[in-house]
């Protein structure tokens, strides 16, 4: 690796690094730890309602190939 590809991987380290501590401090670490459940509630959630709907549909004829 030459000089300009190891400063360009040490920029990404430490920016990526200084990213986890902004997310992680203060008012937002509360909310950055709560995303991830919120979104898989949502997703359960959904395939749920998805479930119920489905199952509410009844159609009166059965077509069989």
């Amino acid at each position: 690796m030459n000089s300009t590809q190891k400063l360009a991987v040490g920029f990404g380290i430490a920016s990526g690094a200084l990213l986890t501590a902004l997310l992680m401090s203060g008012s937002r670490a509360r909310r950055t730890r709560n995303y991830p459940v919120r979104s898989v509630r949502n997703f359960r959630t959904s395939f749920r309602t998805a479930g119920r709907k489905a199952e509410a549909v009844d159609e009166p004829e059965v077509h069989y190939i």
